[in-house]
């Protein structure tokens, strides 16, 4: 479960910046 985690919480790091946008995007759509 702390490997799932630390992954995940990496992926949404890395998808914080350019996700943002996009999920602001397909949210707002």
């Amino acid at each position: 479960m702390n490997k799932l985690t630390k992954k995940q919480r990496l992926f949404a790091e890395v998808y914080t910046i350019p996700g943002t946008e996009c999920y602001g995007n397909a949210t707002k759509s």
